[in-house]
């Protein structure tokens, strides 16, 4: 069985926007992405996906996976939902992008739960 490692990152109020949470070091042969959720201090509308942002970390590559809902009750975890590609290759960004569906509040907690390779 393979280790698996959290992630967990305030991403802020994040709008209409990307923002890489980590990079996937060279040379390990990439990650799959096992679990994702986030969480915000205070209520809010906002629609957040988990995504590959590629080796620059600034754009959308892959859509890993995406939110469940729009509305979002302070201090209750959501689950993003996966797609079917989870894996993302060695020397890329993860990171979540904000829809335009609102805003994130300023504390915006975000975890990502993987295992290396595939």
């Amino acid at each position: 069985m393979s280790e698996v490692h959290i992630v967990s990152s305030n991403i802020g109020a994040l709008s209409n926007a990307s923002r890489a949470i980590f990079k996937i070091p060279a040379g390990h042969g990439g990650i799959t992405i096992l679990e994702a959720k986030v969480v915000g201090a205070g209520a809010g509308t906002s629609w957040l996906t988990l995504d590959d942002l590629g080796t620059a970390g600034t754009s959308v590559s892959t859509r890993i996976g995406s939110g469940g809902t729009a509305v979002s009750v302070a201090n209750v975890p959501q689950a993003i939902t996966l797609g079917t590609t989870v894996f993302i290759d060695a020397g890329h960004y993860v990171g979540f992008t904000e829809m335009n569906i609102g805003a994130c509040n300023t504390v915006t907690i975000v975890e990502v739960a993987y295992k290396w390779g595939k």
